[in-house]
């Protein structure tokens, strides 16, 4: 059987209408981005899927890790060390990480303390390798270097991100969510060790990302770490 179309109410049509002050009515105006400063060549892309390619700039450097390799260039592209395996910079450290290169690596500037981290992950047993630079130099400044262990899963596609009180970090991990180090003695070369937090009701690849300061201005005096 066929139905009728109810017929429209004459009263509505009769109802002035305001145009929508949140539609777009005309052609958007295309502008391009910034114009880089500098734009160089970085390491190329050496076989891993994904290849992972993270960076960070400070004052004088740019270290980029791709894969399982690390380089370090000066602020205008001239290549200063490297392309290197990124187990050399733990070569004759006594952890997996001076020989295993599993991919996933971070690099970031800590901007408050003038000083450089790398880190990678590794298995068996499961932890994080982190290396912090002693001087602002990370090519000939040397690197205080660290082992994160007694992880009870493995620390999957982890970040870091820099904080006053702790370098914090979260992972990609059935546990071992929320991870603290002890950014003043690491930045001394003191021993230290690592504060492990698991969250509750955070399923997998539904990571906990930490919070990294980059500008210029501290937070509040004792504010905490905050992962989102």
């Amino acid at each position: 059987n066929a139905r009728r179309r109810p017929p429209v109410d004459p009263a509505w049509l009769k109802v002035p209408q305001a145009a929508d002050p949140v539609v777009q009515r005309t052609m958007p105006v295309v502008q391009g981005g910034p114009t880089p400063g500098v734009n160089f060549a970085g390491m190329a892309f050496t076989g891993p899927r994904p290849p992972d390619p993270i960076g960070d700039v400070g004052p004088n450097h740019y270290v980029q890790m791709v894969n399982t390799n690390i380089a370090i260039f000066n602020r205008t592209g001239t290549l200063l060390a490297g392309p290197v395996a990124i187990s050399s910079v733990w070569a004759g450290f006594p952890a997996p990480c001076s020989t295993q290169n599993l991919g996933d690596p971070v690099v970031v500037y800590d901007r408050a303390a003038d000083r450089w981290i790398v880190s990678q992950f590794h298995q068996i047993p499961n932890g994080i390798c982190v290396a912090v630079s002693q001087t602002p130099k990370p090519v000939s400044g040397g690197w205080f270097l660290y082992d994160f262990t007694g992880l009870s899963s493995f620390p999957d596609y982890f970040k870091i991100g820099v904080w006053p009180s702790a370098y914090f970090i979260g992972a990609n991990a059935t546990n071992n969510r929320a991870i603290a180090l002890n950014r003043t003695a690491m930045l001394a070369g003191a021993p230290t060790t690592a504060i492990i937090r698991t969250t509750a009701g955070v399923g997998l690849h539904t990571m906990l990302m930490p919070a990294d300061l980059d500008g210029p201005n501290l937070p509040p005096a004792n504010a905490p770490g905050i992962f989102y």
